[in-house]
Parts: C-alpha cells; sequence; structure tokens
C-alpha cells in the first residue's frame, strides 16, 4: 500500500535540484564576492585619490632643547646634538640617554637604531645605539668622515696625506678589516655605503686615468663569500669621465650609485651586479632622498611647471612619477608609500605615485617633521614641544 500525499521523485529529477540549489548558492556566493571586490576598488581608488585639508593636532608634549643643538629624527625618537654633546629623547619628551663631549663641529650619522658622532677633523668617533654609547674609538690620524649601517658597522675614512686609509669596526669598537687607498693605485674614496645586514661594503673611488676623470665602484664582501676573494673584493665597475657621489643600499640585496649621468642599481646579496638599464638624469640632480623601496631626486625645473621637480624611482631603477612644486623646502622623507616634502611654515605630503594628500601651513614654525605610530600621523617639533597631529 502506497504512502499518500507522497509524490516518488526519481534519482535524476533528484540529481538536478541539488545541482541547481549548489549552483544557486555558487551564483550568490560569487554575487557577494564581486559586490565586496567592488566596494573595495571603489573605497581604494577614493582613499588614493583622497586629499585631507587638515593637519589636526592631537596632542603637545613639552620639550625645550637649546637653540644651539640640531634635532634629527631617530628610528620614533629624537635625537639632538651641540659642541656639548648628544641626547637622547623619546616622543614623549623623556631622555632616554644622553653622553656629554666637546666638539668644534660634530659631525652625525644615523642608520637604524645607530648612531655615530665624530668631531670634523678630530681622532675620536662615538658609536650609540638606543641604550646609549657602544663604543668610543680613538685613530691616530684626523677623521674625514664617517658612515654606519643599520646592523651598527662604521666605516672611518682617515687623512693620513698621500695615503686614505679606511677602517671597519662593529658597533662595540671592535676593528673588523681596514685597507689603504692612495690617489695613484685605487684613488680617493668619495662615497661609502654598507649593507644593513653588514655583509657587504660598496666604495666609490675617484681617480685619474691618462689625465681623465674616473670613478671606479668596488664592493666588498666580509662574509663567507668574501673570505676567498683578494681583499674581499667581490665585483668592480669603471665609469670613465663621471663622479659618483653617492651609494648607499636600500636593504641587503640592492644598493644603488648615483653618477653626474645616471643612476645606477646594482642587485644581488653576496656579489651585486649592476642592472643593464639605467636612467639617465635629465639635469643637474639638486639633491637626492631615499627610503627602503623609493629613491628621490629633485631638480630645479626647466619646463615652466614649477621651481622644482623631483623624480621618483623605485628600487628596481624605475621611474613611479614626476612631482612637481615650487615651495621652498628643508627636508624630505620616505615613509610607506608616501613623500613628505616640509619647510618651517608649511608641508606637502605625496604618494609615491604623484598623487597629492596634503598641503598646508603650520601653526607654528617647525624644527623637525617626522612620522607618527600610525598612518596619517606625523611628529611636529616646535618651539613649544612634541606635537601629534593627524591629517582629516
Amino acid at each position: 500500500m502506497s504512502d499518500t500525499g507522497r509524490i516518488p521523485v526519481d534519482r535524476t529529477t533528484f540529481l538536478k535540484r541539488r545541482i541547481q540549489v549548489k549552483l544557486k548558492k555558487i551564483i550568490l556566493a560569487v554575487a557577494l564576492l564581486a559586490v565586496i571586490i567592488i566596494a573595495a576598488v571603489l573605497f581604494l581608488v577614493h582613499y588614493n585619490n583622497l586629499e585631507y585639508t587638515e593637519l589636526r593636532l592631537l596632542s603637545v608634549t613639552d620639550w625645550h632643547r637649546s637653540e644651539a643643538a640640531t634635532v634629527l629624527s631617530y628610528n620614533g625618537d629624537l635625537l639632538s646634538y651641540s659642541a656639548d654633546g648628544i641626547h637622547c629623547t623619546d616622543s614623549k619628551g623623556k631622555d632616554k640617554w644622553s653622553v656629554p663631549f666637546t666638539m668644534q663641529k660634530p659631525f652625525v650619522r644615523i642608520a637604524g637604531n645607530y648612531v655615530t658622532c665624530v668631531d670634523t677633523g678630530g681622532r675620536t668617533v662615538y658609536v650609540f645605539d638606543k641604550n646609549g654609547q657602544t663604543a668610543s674609538i680613538t685613530e691616530n690620524n684626523p677623521v674625514e668622515r664617517v658612515e654606519i649601517s643599520a646592523g651598527g658597522m662604521v666605516a672611518v675614512v682617515l687623512n693620513d696625506n698621500d695615503v686614505t686609509p679606511i677602517h671597519l669596526y662593529d658597533s662595540t669598537g671592535t676593528q673588523i678589516a681596514s685597507f689603504r687607498t692612495t690617489m695613484s693605485r685605487s684613488g680617493y674614496p668619495v662615497a661609502i655605503g654598507i649593507s644593513p645586514n653588514n655583509r657587504l661594503v660598496g666604495v666609490s673611488y675617484l681617480y685619474a686615468d691618462s689625465g681623465a676623470m674616473t670613478s671606479k665602484l668596488a664592493f666588498y664582501n666580509f662574509g663567507d663569500v668574501g673570505k676567498n676573494e683578494t681583499d674581499n673584493v667581490v665585483s668592480g665597475y669603471d665609469n670613465a669621465g663621471t663622479l659618483i657621489p653617492v651609494l648607499a643600499f636600500l636593504d641587503n640585496d640592492t644598493a644603488f650609485a648615483l653618477s653626474t649621468e645616471r643612476l645606477m642599481i646594482f642587485d644581488g646579496s653576496q656579489s651585486p651586479k649592476r642592472r643593464e638599464e639605467m636612467p639617465e638624469l635629465q639635469g643637474e640632480v639638486r639633491a637626492e632622498y631615499h627610503g627602503t623601496d623609493s629613491i628621490g631626486l629633485v631638480y630645479l625645473d626647466k619646463s615652466g611647471q614649477a621651481r622644482y621637480r623631483m623624480d621618483i624611482y623605485n628600487s628596481k631603477g624605475e621611474m613611479r612619477s614626476s612631482i612637481y612644486f615650487n615651495m621652498e623646502y628643508d627636508d624630505i622623507f620616505f615613509h610607506d608609500d608616501r613623500v613628505v616634502i616640509y619647510n618651517a611654515g608649511e608641508c606637502l605630503i605625496y604618494k609615491v605615485n604623484g598623487v597629492l594628500k596634503y598641503h598646508g601651513d603650520f601653526k607654528e614654525p617647525v624644527k623637525l617633521m617626522m612620522p607618527g605610530d600610525m598612518t596619517n600621523r606625523y611628529k611636529l617639533i616646535t618651539e613649544s614641544g612634541i606635537w601629534l597631529s593627524v591629517l582629516k
């Protein structure tokens, strides 16, 4: 006897209904995903093209420095120095460490958490990290200049008449290596770059070859690979008729050099190789700034669009954008995907793709502008203290 009220369904019809239900769910999921993607794209387009109208003050922290002191951004903290000493202060105005000294003209370099300071023409090099002084290095000859890496390696260039010694130390003052250069043999070192992990050191030398100016780039490897090479040299490049005054590492695998003719990119964590495509410079470079993945070259603009033009390249040497501006500037820095241009009275903030995000005046003269701890936040160092501000 058959059950009443039931309609028999064969297997084929049952499977078709299941497939139809699944298709409806898939179509609904795809439609929902499409809506989410479209909304995300619209939000990103809006965010990328959003221009802020206000740099709103959030808080003020009392902090006063001497009039003679120079203030620098120090990886989230403040570094101030003068002829009387050097001081590290956190963003709340609290002293973290202070080291007194007497110098005529202190010269300071910062990389990551490390700082080095020397009196111009002096013989003692000081090294610091976030906790204070880590080393004091005394040389037998006057120091011409110093460089430091984010890993704490210090390169000291000395003046010894016809010979120019270069000494390398770790952050505790222990000597790692030393080599001597002469104008007749290797040339005079005009620029030094050190990779963040301290493995690679690049040196730009200038020398005369048959009466013509020539630059030579040499890369030294102080890891296992370099031990097997003469004087630790793993690669080198001659550049006739040009000067190379800038050489720096963006990261452990990428370095760049700036000659009077072109921008050069070098790849490799062991033996840096020069990229074949090297952008030619569009005039005389007025200034160079770089971040971890961006290089900015500032020119006096000849097109009549503005007073200055800044060409921005990525770490592969590819042009990202050109920014035109009329504002006289005190400093420029890269942070995340933005480039900040400012002076005591106003600032410009662009995305590295050239989109303007903000242009406005400061309420009080600014000595230093630096990134805050969150996106859109910036710290302004003024006479009255540390201003934490946000873009709105």
